[in-house]
């Protein structure tokens, strides 16, 4: 999400990052100082059946079953990883396999190698040329704010959708 603030004459931007499988988190010490670090990982031989809840970010290579609820934070499937399981998270990047219902506050991201069967909610949606999306797309921005409705655009050849684009909505009495 980019957002542009106006401070005196100068302009700042800020953009949340897509994470990847590989990515490092920046966050805040509480010192002030911006640290890196590493996300919590599931690994490609683990095998996990309930409810993951938490206050980091997360990888999945291995296999999840049951709800991932990481509001506050990232959730990256990775290309080898499968869940079977709602995801609630601020941002959530597919590379891999979901079935389930998928919720984003900020984005969803299903690359070209991600496959989901569930419905996705998320302000802004993203399904890159090859990605595998079988579900209804729901991009409300909130309470008190203007819906959008979704374009979905398809190759005329295949199944696959490749491209959302969110519309704005005005409405005149």
């Amino acid at each position: 999400m980019s957002m542009w603030k106006k401070t005196g004459d100068e302009e700042t931007h800020t953009e949340t990052p897509v994470m990847t499988s590989d990515t490092r988190v920046d966050s805040p010490s509480t010192t002030g100082r911006t640290s890196s670090r590493q996300a919590a990982s599931i690994g490609p031989s683990i095998q996990i059946k309930g409810d993951i809840s938490g206050n980091e970010d997360l990888v999945v290579h291995g296999k999840v079953e049951g709800t991932l609820s990481l509001p506050k934070n990232n959730v990256v499937v990775g290309s080898d990883g499968v869940v079977q399981a709602n995801v609630n998270a601020m941002s959530i990047s597919v590379e891999g396999t979901v079935v389930g219902d998928l919720t984003g506050s900020e984005r969803i991201v299903i690359t070209s190698s991600g496959r989901v069967q569930g419905n996705i909610k998320a302000p802004r949606v993203v399904l890159e040329d090859g990605a595998k999306f079988k579900g209804a797309v729901d991009m409300e921005m909130g309470e008190g704010k203007p819906a959008g409705k979704a374009q979905v655009s398809t190759q005329s050849d295949k199944d696959t959708v490749t491209e959302v684009k969110r519309v704005g909505i005005s409405t005149s009495n």
